[in-house]
């Protein structure tokens, strides 16, 4: 027997290894084995077993040494979808497999120092039988580490990887009853009763708090009279532990809903896929939820995909109140052991709806019959961070053709592919148009701040409207699309402005930290006012974050409670849940944020909406620019009015005439559609090409410049220069202390419509470009969403 083994590794290809008889009724496809590769013992992922090779080696095939797990834990269908990814995205296999297996679940690897067979342990003392872990080694005196290295270098010695397991369960303060002949208060009665409740009567105390509303005095007077005992107690570690269960909403479809469902349902087990086009608040939720009652009756799952952690909460909670503990959640803030736990239970088939962010789409889930992608527009669906740089909607269409079965792109503001496919009809295009129940589309006020009378960053006309809105015992959600105080520090004498000193982004200042940030590399600095290119002390802040505007809230409204939302404040575990759950009960009267506030919430009492300013986003060097401005401007404008109330928007702008706000102003979703297709069209962007962008990086500028000017070269012999733009410094040339130039390549759709010839070319340069160029990091982003 022999199987096809990916190591997740910079190569672009299996191998091959025979299998031992005694592992060869473990081994299934989808599972993890123990090889030998190159000087060391590596993890791979078996992706084929085969009893008969089609053509014998010339060479003796090495054996796998073990089978790590007891099931697969890749499908026969995760398998082909991963392949697709790493063909179509231009990246490694085996990484590719690493990356769809969550490593913190359960299986961090660490590297272990052992002492080969023969060799005897008393030669080496500091090497325990279970091995010296890499932590430990450091820790050793200098004349011990070299030793140890000695060893290494003569194979008395040799490194293995050990996957230490994390913990399922996670041990809480709980109690349990010890005596109820003791008298005790009506409201001691109730934790009892709960207790009493339940088939072993004992739960941990947060939980009894959360359910009955009690305070820790309630159950702290039980355990000082006796009546309970306080003990440690181990429990599933549920991410959904923190989240506010959601009322079970009683809901009347509307006929527009009705023949969406009815429309998709008559499709189930073939692949379907559909662009949900439905305005803010038409109830494209309902109708996941609807669809997905209907898959779990017939026994299949349900796989939900959103775009922010922010979201996820909320949407997860609606499903949990529709489903129970059929719902799992799964994003990149979960922990170790919360991620073990949905893990193993989805393998259990205990879960059969998952909503989570992008990696979601790699739960190993058996039988899926529907996948959902919720505001399939953003960005954040595209992973540019790291290999695989894969966008997950396009990922889940075609997991959806391999698994044969509907699924659902919805949005409120479709990306233009999205948009265009439906209008060639490779998507079917079904359409909400209606607000949800009773709800009306907002009234949009668009403010002129050139003209507008205004106090600080407010204008009278949007004080006044908030004003109004808070005493009326509503609520406000506002948008300011930069974090920090002040945006920028600008010199007075030279217009310098104060950038990171290791990267070419502005500095700007965060005042509770009374520093200044970088929001790319994250490094801080001392606040100062002296212009390092002039050297006079004539710096000044200028431009304002969602910190400023917060402080200038709390001045204008003492007495209202502000809830600000940005990455400074959700860095914590579960921060965005809790400030939805706080806003959700108003505990808060107005919300603050980035665009994490922008989509997907849904507060009935949220009555206005402002934009603090619109401008933001204009005239960046990026063709996706105008479309996600406009974009953010629609969705969060639909934040308002969802409910029986009616809500108003208001857009300041020092711009009213530029049409992108415009029509978005007007919600006109199609004329700026129209609009953006054409000029698309006229400079070849996506969706009429298909785009390549080749960056080369290092902390050295000449020869980065120098290497991408070979590249260039080398790429023109095969490809038209017309569809190479550059090479050019990144708009944002240096992070990181590195310089980054890059090529922008755009594959004509009629002489070649996937791609797929121009990404053939580029895998042969790039192969040679890095057996050449050793100073400098080159990659390539298929379908870039961002070209900064």
């Amino acid at each position: 027997m022999y199987c096809s083994i990916a190591f997740p590794l910079e190569v672009y290809q299996t191998y091959t290894y025979s299998v031992p008889e005694s592992l060869s009724d473990k081994l299934k496809a989808g599972m993890r084995v123990k090889a030998s590769f190159g000087s060391r013992a590596q993890i791979g992922y078996c992706i084929e077993t085969m009893l008969v090779l089609s053509s014998k080696p010339s060479y003796k095939l090495k054996e796998i040494s073990d089978v790590v797990d007891s099931t697969p834990i890749f499908s026969e269908d995760l398998i082909k979808l991963i392949k697709w990814i790493s063909d179509y995205y231009l990246a490694p296999i085996g990484i590719c497999f690493r990356a769809a297996h969550p490593s913190e679940s359960g299986f961090k690897r660490q590297q272990f120092c052992f002492i080969q067979e023969g060799e005897s342990p008393e030669n080496w003392p500091d090497i325990p039988a279970g091995g010296l872990s890499m932590i430990n080694f450091v820790s050793l005196p200098d004349l011990k580490q070299k030793k140890i290295k000695e060893g290494l270098s003569s194979g008395k010695l040799f490194i293995d990887n050990i996957f230490p397991k994390v913990k399922e369960a996670r041990r809480v303060a709980a109690v349990k009853i010890l005596n109820t002949k003791l008298p005790i208060t009506s409201r001691q009665q109730d934790v009892i009763d709960l207790l009493l409740s339940l088939d072993t009567p004992q739960e941990e105390i947060r939980v009894i708090q959360k359910k009955l509303k009690c305070s820790s005095s309630v159950i702290n007077k039980l355990i000082e009279n006796g009546v309970l005992t306080k003990f440690e107690m181990e429990v599933p570690a549920d991410p959904f532990d923190h989240l506010v269960a959601e009322r079970k909403r009683d809901v009347k479809l509307s006929v527009e809903q009705s023949d969406v469902i009815d429309n998709i349902e008559k499709h189930f087990g073939t692949f379907y896929p559909v662009l949900l086009h439905g305005i803010t608040g038409s109830g494209k939720t309902e109708v996941y939820i609807e669809l997905a009652k209907k898959q779990l009756e017939t026994g299949k799952q349900v796989l939900i995909l959103v775009p922010e952690i922010a979201i996820t909460p909320q949407i997860a909670a609606r499903f949990r109140s529709t489903f129970g503990e059929q719902v799992a959640i799964w994003h990149s803030q979960m922990s170790d052991s919360e991620r073990l736990w949905t893990w193993t239970q989805i393998q259990k088939n205990a879960i059969r709806v998952v909503v989570g962010a992008r990696s979601a789409l790699f739960a190993p889930m058996k039988d899926i019959g529907l996948i959902v992608v919720d505001e399939e527009q953003e960005a954040s669906y595209k992973q540019d961070d790291q290999v695989p740089r894969y966008h997950a909607r396009d990922a889940a269409v075609m997991y959806a053709h391999i698994l044969n079965i509907p699924i659902i792109l919805g949005s409120a503001t479709p990306s233009l592919e999205s948009y265009y496919l439906s209008a060639l009809k490779r998507y079917k295009r079904l359409e909400l148009n209606q607000r949800f129940g009773d709800a009306q589309l907002p009234h949009v006020h668009l403010v002129d701040m050139t003209e507008a009378p205004r106090q600080g960053l407010f204008s009278q006309e949007l004080l006044a409207a908030l004003d109004k809105t808070l005493k009326d015992g509503k609520q406000a959600i506002i948008l300011q699309n930069r974090r920090g105080y002040n945006t920028v520090m600008v010199c007075s004498e030279c217009k310098q402005i104060l950038q990171c000193p290791s990267c070419s982004v502005a500095l700007t200042y965060h005042k509770r930290l009374d520093k200044l940030m970088c929001h790319v590399c994250n490094a801080t600095y001392p606040l100062t006012i002296t212009c390092p290119h002039c050297g006079k002390q004539t710096l000044t802040a200028v431009g304002h974050g969602t910190q400023k505007i917060e402080e200038e809230l709390k001045k204008i409204f003492p007495d209202v409670r502000v809830a600000r939302m940005d990455m400074d404040t959700t860095r914590t575990k579960h921060a965005h849940a809790r400030i939805l759950n706080e806003f959700e009960q108003q505990q808060h009267q107005i919300l603050l944020g980035t665009q994490m506030i922008a989509k997907g919430l849904d507060f009935p009492n949220v009555t206005l909406v402002s934009i603090m300013n619109a401008d933001t986003g204009i005239g960046i060097p990026d063709h996706r620019a105008s479309e996600r401005l406009f974009q953010l401007i629609y969705q969060v404008s639909g934040r308002s009015g969802r409910g029986k109330y009616p809500g108003d928007v208001y857009i300041q702008t020092f711009s009213p005439e530029e049409p992108l706000i415009q029509m978005a102003a007007k919600l006109e979703l199609r004329a700026f559609y129209n609009l953006e297709l054409f000029q698309r069209k006229t400079l070849q962007y996506p969706p009429f090409s298909r785009l390549f962008l080749i960056r080369v990086s290092g902390k050295n500028a000449r020869e980065v410049e120098a290497a991408i000017g070979r590249m260039y070269k080398a790429l023109v012999t095969k490809i038209s220069p017309s569809c190479c733009l550059g090479p050019a410094p990144a708009p944002i040339e240096r992070i990181k202390d590195k310089t980054r130039w890059q090529i922008l390549i755009k594959a004509d759709r009629k002489n070649d419509p996937n791609g797929n010839r121009t990404a053939g070319i580029l895998i042969h340069v790039l192969k040679n470009f890095r057996q050449q160029e050793k100073g400098v990091k080159v990659l390539i982003n298929r379908d870039p969403i961002s070209l900064m």
